[in-house]
């Protein structure tokens, strides 16, 4: 069995896209009560008053996860308990090498906005074991992974690691154990 850990920080994230009457009315509450975007939407009571249990049902595209490409940030590939590799997340970037070591790829989704709408994106930052992939080859060599890139929030953030392939096919993390740091709301 193979594992591919990642331990440090990233965000959670919701791409929201609210009817325009419903924002209006929201927007309305925040200045009357004078409270900043994060206070009121990552708030289960004020939520409920527009019909809604958790913020993720405002999301109008399924959650998603950034892992932060920096220094701090550690990858570990391991077979059973013993360490196969061992860098940090900044080294996807390749920067400096004349052939990058790892391979990666750039996702760059569309996302359209809808008319009538306000986009809005719901940010959590976290930190801890970000995801532990588990998968099962009878022969491995790092250049059978593929580390999916991706700019989570486009002109605020710059690429970071979304997902790992496996000779193509996605792993899908069996595992987390983050802690909440922060939350945001970002206009985009």
């Amino acid at each position: 069995m193979y594992f591919v850990n990642l331990f440090g920080a990233g965000i959670r994230y919701w791409i929201c896209d609210i009817h325009m009457p419903r924002f209006l009315e929201m927007d309305e509450f925040r200045k009357k009560h004078d409270f900043p975007w994060e206070n009121l939407m990552f708030d289960i009571d004020f939520l409920r008053r527009f019909n809604c249990t958790h913020w993720s049902e405002l999301s109008t595209y399924q959650e998603q996860r950034a892992f932060t490409l920096s220094r701090e940030n550690r990858i570990e590939i391991k077979h059973k308990g013993r360490f196969l590799e061992k860098f940090t997340s900044l080294e996807l970037l390749g920067d400096g090498l004349l052939f990058p070591k790892y391979s990666t790829q750039l996702l760059q989704p569309i996302l359209p906005t809808i008319e009538e709408h306000q986009r809005i994106i719901l940010v959590q930052y976290e930190t801890g074991l970000f995801a532990k992939f588990q998968f099962d080859t009878s022969a491995f060599d790092t250049n059978q992974l593929s580390f999916i890139l991706i700019e989570p929030i486009p002109n605020e953030t710059k690429q970071w690691l979304h997902g790992i392939q496996i000779n193509g096919k996605e792993i899908k993390p069996v595992q987390e154990e983050m802690v909440v740091r922060g939350s945001h709301v970002i206009f985009p």
